[in-house]
């Protein structure tokens, strides 16, 4: 986190609100999105969030199928 922290990422998931709204349909996450925001409801939503402030989904490029890296 601090290395997203330091190279102002950290927010690029809430600065790029459409294209965040993409991921979530995509990836069909249990996130809520009113009016350019995006609702936190409760823990179970953490892994998500942490995601995409990890900019942490994809889509391959030959294969085009969607992914999660898990290493970030």
């Amino acid at each position: 986190m601090a290395k997203l922290y330091e190279n102002d990422g950290i927010t690029m998931f809430l600065d790029k609100i459409d294209r965040t709204k993409n991921v979530i349909e995509q990836f069909n996450l249990d996130i809520e999105v009113s009016n350019g925001q995006l609702i936190y409801r409760d823990e179970t939503q953490t892994g998500n969030f942490v995601n995409l402030m990890q900019d942490s989904y994809y889509k391959t490029l030959i294969g085009d199928q969607n992914g999660i890296d898990e290493k970030r």
